[in-house]
């Protein structure tokens, strides 16, 4: 009887060894506390699933389950995987899966704790909801505008869709002509860049995403209407939004480009003045005074289709803060040696010999850098101005002309400039 209830008490602590040890593993199970952030699969077939743990110790990933649920009956594949992730960290466990399936996945650790994942290929999810911005509703021709198509994921059914693509965007013009693009292209009136992305590898539900271009609208008449549709691959329907070209202040458009944007661009950078007739040229903007004085600076055209032809009457000019007084610089052609006279600038066509006097106005192609002088005291006179007293001196450039030598098509534009300090 004493040896039975000896051998009762040994089973007895193994029992309880073994109760305790189940216990224990029990604990640490309950305390572990790893999630799947994010799945996908890539066209050849390779599986990325993101861990992140927020328990508070490491959890080991020994266990990867692939169940597919596009076929029948459902396939179900297991794969041995050893990926410890820290408290409060994140991982990723690779796989295997087939492109384009509905997939459940499942994680198991070496405690036994398991979660599982469900995604689908957006192309499969023909319904999402979207939405295109092509923000403002009226444009104004010749400068770039953004668009935006966002795709909301509003699939309860799954965790997440992987690869989500747009397809080519159609755009219509008049409500008539489709012009299709390959994400980007030139059209009639009209060039689009490529997107800033095209495809997005996993959008969680509940997530949304923006696909954004950048189009520009050229020589389109007020009033002519663009219709932008896109859409995600595998969607049923299109996002639309439709712009409309405008002239503001009642004005043509290439008056409104120049009043709204300004057609020529001024590289500050490039200021230089000369009291020499251009012999020797300097930085700064402190200047001697009652000088006979040359300016000059880079000007390019941003125009993106026309030539910009500047007549006799450009000029720039410096008001003294303190007076008011005023000291105009008309445009030159450039400096002209033996001094006092700097070379004249007429606008007539006529071709200049470099004695005579007479010079072609300034011509700027698009795109198109010119360096332009000023100096004469009157539009197209040959005497050279002089700078005034000393003060500080304000100073801008008026700007005026043709597009393509067109009289009915002028040019204008007035440019902030710098500060003279006249010591």
């Amino acid at each position: 009887m004493g040896q039975l209830y000896v051998w009762y008490l040994g089973q007895l602590d193994d029992y309880n060894a073994v109760a305790d040890r189940m216990f224990e593993l029990d604990n640490k199970r309950r305390g572990e506390d790893f999630t799947i952030s994010s799945a996908s699969v890539s066209p050849t077939d390779d599986l990325t699933v993101t861990v992140v743990n927020g328990g508070g110790s490491t959890a080991h990933i020994v266990g990867l389950w692939v169940i597919n649920e596009s076929v029948t009956p459902n396939t179900h594949s297991r794969y041995d995987v050893n990926v410890f992730i820290p408290s409060g960290g994140a991982g990723v466990v690779s796989g295997t899966a087939p492109y384009g399936s509905r997939l459940t996945l499942r994680l198991i650790s070496e405690l036994g704790s398991r979660v599982s994942y469900r995604i689908a290929p957006a192309s499969e999810i023909p319904n999402l909801r979207m939405t295109i911005d092509a923000s403002p509703p009226t444009v104004i021709g010749s400068h770039d505008v953004g668009i935006t198509l966002l795709v909301f994921n509003d699939n309860t059914q799954y965790n997440a869709l992987y690869d989500l693509k747009i397809d080519a965007v159609v755009i219509n013009k008049n409500s008539t002509d489709d012009i299709n693009y390959t994400y980007s292209g030139t059209g009639e009136n009209i060039t689009l860049t490529p997107p800033s992305i095209a495809n997005i590898a996993s959008i969680r539900s509940g997530e949304t995403v923006a696909f954004t271009w950048k189009y520009t609208i050229i020589d389109a008449g007020p009033g002519e209407t663009f219709t932008f549709k896109g859409r995600y691959t595998g969607a049923l329907t299109f996002a639309t939004e439709t712009v409309e070209v405008v002239t503001p202040f009642g004005r043509n458009q290439e008056e409104a480009i120049n009043e709204v944007l300004g057609s020529l661009r001024i590289q500050i950078s490039s200021f230089r003045w000369s009291q020499d007739n251009g012999v020797n040229w300097s930085t700064g903007f402190s200047v001697p005074s009652n000088t006979n004085t040359v300016w000059k600076v880079e000007a390019t055209n941003t125009h993106l289709t026309k030539t910009i032809w500047l007549d006799e009457g450009s000029a720039l000019s410096l008001m003294n803060t303190d007076t008011g007084t005023v000291k105009i610089f008309y445009i030159i052609e450039y400096p002209k040696l033996p001094p006092p006279q700097g070379r004249v600038y007429q606008y007539n066509g006529v071709n200049s010999d470099g004695n005579d006097g007479t010079a072609d106005p300034v011509e700027i192609a698009p795109g198109q850098t010119v360096t332009l002088y000023f100096g004469a005291t009157s539009s197209g006179g040959q005497n050279q101005q002089s700078t005034g007293v000393s003060g500080t001196w304000a100073s801008f450039i008026a700007l005026i002309g043709t597009y393509n030598d067109d009289p009915d098509d002028p040019f204008g534009q007035s440019i902030p400039f710098i500060a003279v300090n006249i010591p």
